[in-house]
């Protein structure tokens, strides 16, 4: 979410750093987000090979939520061409002399996981209807987002944007999760499951016992103080599958639009040390891209930042 190294009092393994020397990055549009990019392994091939016992449709799954992660983070979204339907160059990590029987675009994969390239079409959408996932001002980023969660393979934080309340729950775990950190309310649910969809006719009322997140799943609740959007955009059903059929609510009522209403105490309970602790750590969110490359699947405290290799394409 940024990391401000002009702040005062900054410890010194606390900087911002692009794995050679101090960086000083200016604002939170400097940071790149980013699971795949021209360098090392695509991310489907770097899947295959950390975690090979994993079917398909799992394999999908880890794919779509180091996609939510990118989308749903400050700074620049950065994805390769491909990386929507799964590009694949046959597990090789260092392709500049391969030639097109490895480099080239395999578009006929467009067709074959229709699914994943329609959740990122989702996510873009929704990336797009959330004035503040584009700040640049550290104060700004720091006043608007909490973190609610970061351990056990689930982060999530709270976001405030205009009028409305956002929590956005990444759950790296293979099982459902229950977050407790989520707070109370009647939330509208725009994306679960590897599933975008803005026309909120999903609904949840979270307790105490806090949100269960889908295993493997990114998801993205909204609390107004007015009506649902109109946006009519649903993109994305189950993993490996074309069917889209909706979000289910979780409390499990009808799935009749409805405009979940807003919780004025939701964000009076997070204080101004939890809020501040965006700037010392860092995103929090991004790094779980990372950790589904099979670096590490519980880890949620760092930025993925830019880092190139001048002798690979």
């Amino acid at each position: 979410m940024g990391c401000d190294n002009t702040r005062k009092g900054i410890a010194a393994n606390g900087h911002c750093s692009n794995g050679k020397a101090d960086t000083n990055y200016a604002g939170a549009d400097q940071v790149v987000q980013y699971a795949e990019i021209h360098d090392n392994f695509t991310l489907y091939d770097k899947l295959k090979l950390s975690v090979p016992h994993d079917d398909e449709a799992t394999l999908v799954r880890r794919a779509k939520l180091a996609d939510s992660a990118i989308f749903l983070s400050q700074g620049i979204t950065d994805m390769q061409l491909g990386q929507e339907f799964l590009r694949t160059k046959s597990g090789n990590g260092n392709s500049y002399n391969a030639g097109d029987a490895v480099n080239a675009i395999q578009w006929d994969r467009t067709a074959q996981y229709r699914d994943s390239v329609d959740y990122v079409k989702g996510l873009i959408a929704l990336r797009r209807s959330i004035t503040a996932l584009h700040m640049t001002s550290y104060a700004d980023i720091a006043a608007t987002m909490t973190i609610l969660s970061e351990a056990n393979g689930v982060g999530s934080y709270q976001l405030k944007s205009g009028d409305d309340t956002y929590v956005m729950i990444f759950n790296a775990n293979n099982k459902k999760v229950s977050d407790k950190a989520v707070p109370a309310g009647s939330y509208a649910v725009l994306a679960d499951n590897g599933s975008v969809d803005l026309t909120a006719k999903g609904t949840a009322e979270v307790t105490a016992a806090g949100y269960e997140a889908s295993g493997l799943s990114a998801t993205v609740l909204k609390q107004r103080s007015d009506t649902a959007p109109t946006d009519d955009t649903h993109t994305g059903g189950s993993a490996g599958g074309d069917n889209h059929t909706g979000i289910k609510p979780q409390n499990g009522h009808s799935n009749a639009p409805h405009a979940a209403r807003g919780n004025g105490e939701a964000s009076a309970t997070a204080t101004h040390d939890r809020r501040a602790r965006i700037v010392r750590t860092g995103a929090s969110v991004a790094v779980i891209a990372a950790a589904l490359t099979g670096l590490a699947l519980i880890g949620v405290a760092l930025t993925i930042l830019t880092r190139r290799s001048a002798t690979k394409q």
